[in-house]
């Protein structure tokens, strides 16, 4: 089967739509963030504190990729580095206040888009949609 016709390609295509419906949506909001930096801040808010490693990991991104967006969320005011008191070569990431701000922002935004997602589907489609996708999820992490 050729890949454009291929789950995997809708799948692809799927993504690509919902990642420029939200930029443009948060972009239309003057809420300048991307989908990834949102991602990533959140995970800072929940862990209250966290090393550039443990986000590297839990992203399963390389450490210079994960070291830009943090970069970018920190010149935009929404997160700090500060050197760890137990170990001065272990650098942790903070969120500020700012930070917690565009996450209430950007909240609303992406559950209206969620919304709109779901929109055409029955609890039933979202349920098995959900479940296809973690078997697709699992065969590619087992593989």
């Amino acid at each position: 089967m050729d890949f454009n016709q291929s789950l995997g390609a809708c799948i692809a295509d799927t993504f690509k739509l919902l990642d420029d419906n939200i930029a443009q949506n948060l972009s239309k909001h003057n809420i300048q963030i991307s989908r990834t930096q949102y991602l990533v801040l959140k995970s800072i808010d929940k862990q209250s504190c966290c090393s550039q490693n443990d986000l590297a990991t839990s992203f399963k991104r390389n450490k210079s990729s994960l070291k830009r967006v943090v970069d970018t969320l920190e010149r935009k005011g929404y997160v700090k580095r500060t050197f760890s008191k137990t170990d001065k070569r272990k650098c942790e990431i903070l969120i500020t206040k700012s930070g917690k701000q565009v996450i209430e922002q950007v909240a609303p935004h992406l559950q209206k888009i969620s919304a709109l997602m779901e929109s055409k589907l029955n609890e039933q489609e979202i349920k098995n949609t959900r479940e296809v996708l973690q078997k697709i999820q699992e065969t590619i992490q087992n593989s």
